[in-house]
Order: structure tokens, then sequence, then C-alpha cells
């Protein structure tokens, strides 16, 4: 934006008036007539101050430009987060009541039979460092169990997911409910330090490693999945905009995409059986993200067909098509 503006404005005509011999009444225009060096160290010096004035009209320009622009931004930031709060308010409420309704219609036979089926992965996850709740015990709550992140939050992120950066991933499993009630507390704290200082503020929501400022709902098994999706929508809108009231279904799309993307570094560049197990479960959470959403599957299919054989006259691996190349590949 900035290297624009100063195009723009070294576009505008700087009139030179280096040349311009003053006269007062000297002979050759000279002050007192005495020495062409002195006529040349005076327009020098004129030369010099002429360049001084503009170098700070541009970089005065482009302050305020900036400033101006940077507010109108965040005005518009503003109104588009409103603007979601109005409508997920509402569709929250129920997705909390869906989730109770769903738990306590489970049967003890259930329950006891899904522990039993999944009692590996019940252990090998262990209990969440906040709530001290393992997989089942999270799921009786009406809550469920995410892996832990770390997020730069980033004010773009708010209009396109794609932007937030996913630091690294760990295998430390939380549960969803207390971790978000901490990590909003935390942020509302820091509000006014703005997004830059946000990733040092989220720090700390998890004791036992302070690096984890995001989560990560996991598909652990259906009945688990059931919960995860309905939980999923405050945890990304709060990640991306820092409120959980900011979700768009595009951050859906998207994030469990950059987390694995993340997954699959660390599985390469340290090829360990936790980082292995950290992208299997990353991993099948992407693919019930798709599975479970035929809209998306069939855009996505349709976008990657499109991507590889371009139809002659159609631009379809443009920016406003396919935002991010990673996150469609992976």
């Amino acid at each position: 934006m900035i290297e624009v503006m100063q195009e723009h404005h070294e576009d505008l005509e700087v009139v030179d008036m280096s040349d311009v011999q003053p006269s007062y009444g000297g002979r050759g225009g000279s002050l007192g007539g005495r020495g062409r060096g002195g006529r040349g160290v005076g327009r020098g010096g004129r030369r010099r101050g002429t360049g001084d004035y503009e170098s700070a009209t541009k970089a005065k320009f482009i302050a305020e430009t900036t400033k101006a622009m940077t507010a109108q931004v965040k005005k518009k930031m503003a109104k588009l987060l409103n603007k979601r709060a109005l409508q997920n308010e509402d569709l929250y409420k129920n997705l909390n009541k869906e989730i109770s309704e769903m738990v306590s219609k489970m049967s003890k036979t259930e329950i006891a039979k899904i522990e039993k089926d999944n009692a590996d992965l019940i252990k090998e996850l262990g209990n969440c460092p906040l709530t001290k709740k393992n997989v089942m015990q999270a799921l009786n709550s009406s809550d469920c169990m995410c892996i832990g992140i770390s997020i730069q939050p980033a004010e773009a992120a708010i209009a396109d997911p794609s932007r937030l950066v996913i630091g690294d991933i760990f295998p430390t499993y939380v549960t969803a409910d207390n971790f978000l009630k901490i990590a909003s507390l935390k942020a509302k704290r820091h509000a006014s330090g703005g997004f830059d200082k946000m990733k040092t503020a989220l720090q700390g929501a998890i004791p036992d490693n302070e690096k984890i400022t995001g989560i990560m709902p996991l598909y652990l098994f259906e009945q688990h999945w059931k919960i995860v999706q309905k939980k999923l929508q405050p945890i990304f809108g709060f990640m991306c905009s820092l409120d959980t009231l900011g979700y768009i279904k595009e951050q859906l799309y998207t994030i469990p995409f950059l987390v694995l993307l993340k997954a699959f570094d660390k599985a390469n560049s340290d090829p360990s059986e936790v980082n292995q197990r950290m992208l299997e479960l990353v991993t099948q959470t992407c693919m019930a993200v798709v599975e479970s959403n035929p809209e998306f599957r069939n855009e996505l299919i349709e976008q990657f067909i499109k991507f590889c054989r371009q139809p002659p006259g159609v631009s379809s691996r443009t920016q406003d098509v396919v935002k991010s190349i990673p996150v469609f590949t992976a």
C-alpha cells in the first residue's frame, strides 16, 4: 500500500527552483557580485533544501494517508464483526442446547460401549491439564477434546482465515470450554494492545505449556465428532477475530487444513512416533470436515478439476477463486 502511495506521489510534478538566479543588484546574479563559486554554493544549498522539503512532504503524506486508511479498515472490520455477532448469538444458544440434548439422550449402555471401544485412545490422550477430565468425562459434560496449537492472531484473518498463522502443534490435549473461557478473558484484558500483542497475552492459558495459544477440536469417534461439529464455531471464530461470535463458515474450511500443513511439516522434519500420531489425528479431522459437508466436498472437487484443467477463457487460479493454494492442496 505504501509503495503504491509513493508511486502516485512521485508522479506529482515538483518544480525545481535551483536554476532561478536571484538578482539583488550584484553582477551575474550573485549576492554582492562576488564569486561564481558563491553562486554555485547558494544554488546547491537551495537544491538540497528543495530535496529535504520534498522528502518531508512525501513522508508526511504517506504517514497521514496510512493512518487514515488504517482507521478506515479498523472501522470496516468492527462493522463486519458486529454483523457476525448478531447472526451468531442465537445460533450459539441453539448449539449449546442441541449438545445438552444429544448427551442426555445417550444411555448408560451406549456410553459404556463407547468407552470400551475407545479405551486405548482415551488412555493415550490422557486428561486435560485444565479440567483433569479424559475424553469420556468431557463428552459426558457436553465438551470435547482438542489438540493444542500455537497461533499468531492477525487482524487480516477476520476477513480471510487463511491469513491466520499456525506457529506449532503440540501433543497436549485439552477440553474446549475451559480453554475458550480462559483465552477469552485474557483477550479482553489485553484488548487495548491490539492483535500484535495478543500472542503474548494468550500465553499461559495452559499451565503445562505456555506456548499453546489456540486449540483445534479433533475427530476421535463418531459420538465425539457430533459434539465437535457444534463446538468448532466459537473456537474458530475466536482464533480468527478474538471474538467467539466472529465465526464464518470459511473458517471451518480453512483452519483445520492450516493445522494439517503444520502437522505435515513437523512430521517431515522429525518423523517421531508422537509427530506421526498428531498428523494422523489432524488428518482424520480434516477428512471428517470434508465428508460431513457434502456441499463443501462437491465444491472442492469442482475447484480442483478446474484448477488442474483451467477452461479456456476462464480464470480458475486467481486469489478470488483460490485464496490460498497451500490450504487448497492440503
